[in-house]
């Protein structure tokens, strides 16, 4: 069966959320053990550990989180 491309194309997805007004912040400490510090798609922002948590405590919703 063929994949619904709703739900298989990220890049489609984060776009997507992007332009809903949705913040996407990569966690710093994930990003470095992934190695990926710097290949994030323009849509996921970098953060530091200390601004992670500003910006944590600052929200009114976290869809998933630490």
């Amino acid at each position: 069966s063929e994949k619904d491309k709703r739900w298989t194309d990220i890049y489609r997805l984060l776009k997507s959320a992007k332009e809903a007004g949705v913040v996407l912040m990569a966690c710093p400490l994930w990003s470095k053990l992934l190695e990926v510090e710097g290949k994030l798609p323009p849509e996921i922002s970098s953060i530091d550990s200390q601004t992670l948590f500003v910006k944590m405590n600052e929200a009114k919703i976290i869809i998933g989180g630490f």
